[in-house]
């Protein structure tokens, strides 16, 4: 089986799996919200980046800052549409997105503020 994940995982520190799941359990906590573990927001991520993406190379981007070591593998996991999803962009191409977002993106960002704001204390 290959690995999804590139060879720079290694070096990025043993320990961020750890610590991103004691900041996402402590700011859940914090704000009396049921438990989602640091996977989810990690998927969450990943739609939220590749719902957004404007070009191939915001794509990749979003590719390259899961580790993936191929746009392929993202493609293949995250980005699935069922025939009514694929009828509704086809339609939308050209329009205005509509300004709606699902709670885990919403989530997710507030996970994101209320982290920058720990920075600072």
């Amino acid at each position: 089986m290959r690995s999804h994940y590139s060879a720079k995982k290694a070096s990025v520190g043993g320990h961020r799996g750890i610590l991103a799941t004691r900041n996402i359990k402590a700011w859940l906590e914090g704000n009396g919200l049921p438990y989602h573990s640091s996977h989810k927001f990690r998927h969450g991520h990943i739609q939220y980046g590749l719902a957004n993406s404007k070009s191939i190379a915001d794509y990749k981007a979003v590719s390259m800052n899961v580790m993936h070591t191929s746009m392929e593998i993202t493609d293949e996991i995250y980005s699935n549409l069922n025939d009514g999803e694929v009828q509704n962009r086809i339609g939308s191409l050209g329009k205005t997105p509509p300004n709606g977002s699902d709670d885990i993106v919403d989530l997710f960002r507030e996970f994101l503020i209320w982290k920058e704001r720990q920075k600072g204390n």
